[in-house]
C-alpha cells in the first residue's frame, strides 16, 4: 500500500523553528526604533512620530502573528505524529 501522503515531521519542526525565529526578529526590529532628531521642528515631525508608532505597532503584529503561526505547524505537525502513532497501534493490534 502506498500512502496518499507522507510528511517529513523532522523538516517541517525544522522550518517552523525558522518561521519562529523570523517572526522574532521581526518583532525586535519594531520594539526599539531610533530617537526622532529634537531640532530643527518640522512641520512633519508629529505626522512622522504618528507614522512610525503606527508601524512599529504593526511590525510587532505581524512578528507576533508569523511567530504564532510556527507555533500553529508545529501542533499540526505534532497532531499528525499522534495520528500516525494512532493508526500503527491500530495495524498492529489488529494483526
Amino acid at each position: 500500500m502506498k500512502p496518499d501522503l507522507t510528511v517529513d515531521t523532522t523538516e517541517v519542526r525544522s522550518a517552523a523553528s525558522d518561521l519562529s525565529a523570523a517572526g522574532r526578529l521581526v518583532s525586535a526590529g519594531a520594539m526599539d526604533p531610533p530617537d526622532p532628531v529634537s531640532a530643527p521642528r518640522w512641520a512633519t515631525s508629529d505626522a512622522t512620530a504618528l507614522a512610525t508608532e503606527a508601524i512599529r505597532r504593526q511590525l510587532s503584529e505581524l512578528g507576533a502573528g508569523i511567530t504564532a503561526t510556527a507555533h500553529e505547524i508545529v501542533a499540526a505537525v505534532t497532531d499528525y505524529d499522534a495520528a500516525d502513532d494512532r493508526a500503527a497501534f491500530r495495524m498492529r493490534a489488529a494483526a
